[in-house]
């Protein structure tokens, strides 16, 4: 009899300990699928986290590839802008000499003039005379040079040489001189009379001085005109 109730608590001894046995392994087996789904987890966070730093990867070489198109485009366009720049400075600089030259040649021509008509003492005057007279003394100068061309290609016409290199006539030149000192000047008074009438009231006469005298020109150089016949 006693064997049997040891027997029969060894029994329960045993499985009782097989239920905590049980209990343990389910609680181990419940723990080893929590690690499992960490762990997969993690190998998706790590796969996620590669595949993000491939694409970033991707990205990076791509924004390289675009940074480096534009700057060999801003380059292109800066050797564009430089060419053009340059062609501009030297159609400026071209301006700027030739203007200086244009400049130059009419001072020249400016003094020469001034010199021939003894107007240098001049100086003062107001700017607009100044460019009046060096006007005048232009066409005068011009005139003159005329006249004597035409008058040297009379003279040679006069003296026999009558035919061109080609062995074609010179045009016979027509000379007219016309010297005023050999004609008589008398002043030119306009008379006006004391009472003027004017249909339109709102017209204001210019009052002039009764007698006024007009004086002679002053010049005095001949006066050569060619007539091509």
């Amino acid at each position: 009899m006693a064997e049997n109730k040891k027997l029969k608590e060894a029994i329960l001894d045993s499985r009782t300990k097989e239920v905590d046995l049980g209990s343990q392994l389910y609680l181990l087996q419940e723990k080893l699928n929590l690690m499992k789904e960490e762990m997969a987890r993690d190998r998706q966070y790590q796969e996620d986290l590669e595949a993000q730093r491939g694409q970033g990867l991707i990205e990076l070489v791509e924004e390289c590839r675009r940074v480096a198109d534009l700057a060999r485009q801003a380059q292109e366009t800066i050797e564009e802008l430089e060419t053009e720049m340059g062609s501009w400075i030297r159609r400026c600089v071209e301006m700027v000499d030739h203007a200086e030259e244009r400049v130059q040649i009419a001072s020249e021509e400016v003094g020469g003039n001034r010199a021939d008509e003894g107007i240098d003492e001049q100086d003062d005057r107001a700017p607009y005379s100044r460019s009046s007279s060096s006007k005048r003394s232009r066409s005068r100068s011009r005139l003159r040079d005329a006249c004597v061309s035409t008058w040297d290609e009379a003279r040679l016409v006069e003296e026999g040489s009558h035919q061109r290199q080609s062995g074609n006539p010179f045009p016979k030149a027509l000379v007219m001189e016309y010297n005023p000192a050999s004609q008589s000047r008398a002043p030119l008074i306009i008379q006006l009379s004391s009472t003027l009438a004017y249909i339109d009231n709102h017209v204001v006469p210019q009052r002039y001085r009764e007698g006024q005298v007009i004086p002679p020109s002053q010049e005095t150089s001949p006066t050569l005109l060619e007539l091509e016949g």
